[in-house]
């Protein structure tokens, strides 16, 4: 768009202008990231209390807030790392989320915790480092869920959010008592060339599918967004920090969508705004591809099993997929059921 602005950039033959991304290609910042994770992690005892605390980010998204639900609701203790002025304005930014989301409880308060801190903020996550020594001591478990979702930014903007975060989640479960962590990515790590023409092959092969075990070098190069290549570099983070001694999970799960059983769902999500843009136009698109969308309340199931009970050592992966699975062109079609005219 910035360079049809130009009339330059009009021309056939104008070269497209060096992105300032390039400088830091994504999979080449691994060796000295690598180096920001202690050489050595205690790992914690894979046995869990019924009770345990629980530091939770990005309480205040859709998938977050029914981690949160889920972990109150079965007696766990939850701090929250919430992005606010006070720990009062904090605790109203989740009450109002789960509020406009139908799954608030009263009951919770005395088990909730809200601390202030930006995922952007190194390398305490913005916290005060008297709250960040308390979360320490405290903490059982760091589920860290909370990160920049966008399809448009380059690996740059997004890094200190998506990226650094993780090395500081890591970090913090290798500060005072000794913790599990589980870590929320997402099938965008996956959705590089080499992993679509893989699953193909496999399929036509009659194979199940890309083994949860994958090294994932296939998107070292290829993932073209910002945020899957985020994703990627946290993931291998986890990987190495398991091979020192953290006991952890990777949930990599595909589009988060609503709860079935009330509808409830996420009405910024990319698949709810495509159905709005549909609805717009009065058209919709033919794509046979499916889509990996998958509810929100599994999701939050799975995050919570393997945050407090990781089955295998050093780094459990957990891929969360949908089935069967939805075309695009299937799940474009109901909006001609409920009424709408989207032909």
């Amino acid at each position: 768009i910035d360079r049809s602005l130009n009339p330059v950039g009009l021309r056939l033959d104008a070269q497209a202008p060096e992105s300032d991304d390039q400088e830091e290609f994504y999979s080449n910042t691994l060796p000295e990231l690598i180096k920001e994770i202690p050489a050595k992690i205690q790992s914690a005892s894979r046995e869990s209390a019924k009770q345990q605390t629980v530091f939770l980010t990005g309480a205040t998204g859709f998938l977050g807030s029914y981690i949160l639900r889920d972990l109150l609701s079965s007696g766990n203790k939850v701090i929250a790392h919430v992005r606010a002025k006070s720990t009062e304005d904090a605790l109203q930014r989740v009450k109002a989320t789960c509020q406009a989301y139908g799954i608030w409880s009263d009951s919770w308060a005395s088990n909730l915790e809200c601390v202030t801190g930006d995922l952007q903020e190194q390398p305490l996550l913005g916290m005060q480092q008297d709250v960040y020594d308390r979360v320490a001591k405290e903490a059982d478990v760091v589920i860290h869920n909370g990160a920049i979702v966008h399809w448009l930014k380059p690996f740059s903007s997004l890094k200190s959010a998506n990226v650094l975060s993780t090395i500081s989640a890591i970090n913090l479960c290798a500060t005072g008592k000794v913790k599990k962590m589980a870590f929320v990515s997402s099938t965008s790590a996956l959705d590089s060339d080499h992993y679509v023409e893989l699953s193909k092959n496999l399929i036509a092969s009659g194979a199940a599918g890309v083994s949860e075990s994958d090294d994932m070098e296939g998107s070292r190069q290829g993932l073209t967004t910002g945020y899957g290549q985020g994703k990627w570099v946290s993931e291998r983070l986890m990987e190495e920090a398991g091979r020192r001694g953290l006991v952890g999970s990777i949930i990599r799960a595909g589009y988060v969508l609503g709860d079935p059983k009330t509808g409830t769902t996420n009405t910024d999500d990319f698949l709810i705004r495509m159905l709005k843009g549909c609805v717009q136009v009065g058209a919709r698109p033919d794509i046979t591809n499916t889509i990996n969308m998958v509810p929100v309340d599994h999701v939050a199931r799975l995050v919570i099993a393997t945050a407090l009970n990781q089955p295998v050592a050093p780094m459990v992966v957990c891929h969360v997929t949908g089935h069967p699975r939805l075309t695009f062109n299937q799940y474009l079609a109901a909006l001609e059921a409920f009424g709408y005219e989207a032909p």
